[in-house]
């Protein structure tokens, strides 16, 4: 197994973390936007 092969595994399996957490990241973010404006 090379490394180019090696790296490119990395950024599709990034890539589709990125993908899963972004949502949930940024829904966190909003729930805390909302619960500073609401104080």
């Amino acid at each position: 197994m090379n490394y180019s092969k090696i790296s490119s595994l990395n950024i599709c399996l990034c890539g589709k973390y990125l993908v899963i957490l972004q949502p949930l990241m940024f829904r966190q973010l909003v729930k805390e936007i909302i619960k500073e404006s609401q104080q």
